[in-house]
């Protein structure tokens, strides 16, 4: 069963969404602090973390960064924001907040729960073996271009 990890301080939403994704047959934990969904990240490796933007004492984005910079091996687990008033892009990504995806608030459920199964799809059963895939057949045609490259001079 795929674990998903809700980091929200607003404890009427958290509850919500940890409810209804339940509902939707995942395995939920959640966090009311960046501090906390820090330690169950590393604790409980969930395969993707809905997480808050605007937190006291450690924000979303500076939650995915303390992941990506102090524990690389965790590199390989999806974030989607959320925030009522986030700076995105146009695609819906805060790509300065190396986010996966963004969820406005209020949420919309339907768009949460197909972020949610994109992701979970994207990143894959393995653990990020989709990535490691495509990055895989990537040097692969590299190393042939360089071969071919080489035959032509």
């Amino acid at each position: 069963m795929k674990r998903i990890l809700i980091v929200e301080d607003d404890a009427a939403l958290r509850l919500d969404l940890t409810q209804t994704i339940e509902d939707w047959g995942y395995e939920v934990r959640n966090a009311s602090s960046g501090v906390n969904g820090s330690r169950l990240i590393l604790e409980w490796e969930p395969h993707l973390v809905l997480c808050d933007i605007n937190m006291p004492l450690m924000s979303g984005p500076d939650l995915r960064h303390k992941m990506l910079e102090s524990h690389k091996e965790k590199s390989d687990i999806a974030f989607l924001f959320m925030s009522a008033s986030a700076p995105v892009s146009t695609n819906g990504v805060g790509l300065d907040m190396a986010a996966d995806g963004f969820v406005a608030k209020p949420i919309n459920y339907n768009a949460l729960r197909d972020k949610i199964q994109t992701q979970l799809i994207i990143y894959g059963s393995d653990r990020f073996g989709a990535r490691k895939v495509v990055a895989g057949v990537g040097a692969f045609l590299g190393i042939m271009f360089v071969c071919l490259a080489f035959r032509m001079f």
